[in-house]
């Protein structure tokens, strides 16, 4: 019977702190549907299908269906009504880009280490090339704060796509600590060479 109390006083105190999650704060820890835990969350974005987040050691996307239930349905609710699913979405980081005959599939930022003068980071373009002839891509990471000013930006060097391949672009860089906690959105764009 003392298990089944503790068990319950568990089960109840869990689904208080999830019921009061406030998005507009760091979330200390979160484990996604699939198992990953991440720490330290602050949600910056919302979109149509992912929401744009920073946590200890990277940032990226989150899909909302890999969310917790109760943090799904509060994020969801963040939704910008021109970007909910019933319209069309702007091109924002994490949602497919398609051009003619590829695309980028999939984007991503990790925190290789940081001080308080830089942070050196990695980023990635996974590009398609969905034509039937090899191209040549650059990609460009632009990275912006809340008033959609342009902090940093970086580019990768020339990469060969075999016809029906996926590649992934990646680079490693440094920025100023003080302008990374400015970053609240970065976008990648690829242009054909």
């Amino acid at each position: 019977m003392r298990s089944v109390a503790l068990s319950l006083g568990l089960l109840l105190t869990a689904a208080c702190c999830l019921a009061g999650v406030d998005l507009s704060k760091p979330i200390d820890r979160l484990e996604l549907k699939d198992g990953t835990v991440l720490m330290h969350v602050q949600f910056v974005a919302y979109g149509a299908e992912t929401v744009m987040a920073k946590w200890q050691g990277g940032m990226g996307t989150i899909r909302y269906e890999m969310l917790p239930k109760e943090v799904e349905e509060k994020a969801r609710g963040e939704i910008p009504h021109e970007t909910s699913k019933d319209a069309t979405p702007p091109k924002t980081d994490g949602e497919e880009q398609i051009r003619d005959g590829w695309k980028i599939a999939d984007i991503g930022v990790s925190v290789l280490e940081n001080d308080s003068s830089y942070v050196h980071f990695s980023w990635k373009a996974e590009i398609s090339n969905t034509g039937m002839a090899p191209i040549s891509v650059r990609a460009r990471i632009t990275f912006t704060d809340k008033d959609h000013y342009k902090l940093d930006e970086e580019f990768s060097d020339t990469e060969l796509i075999p016809a029906g391949r996926t590649v992934a672009i990646t680079d490693i860089s440094l920025m100023k600590t003080s302008l990374w906690e400015r970053v609240t959105h970065y976008e990648v764009v690829a242009e054909k060479q």
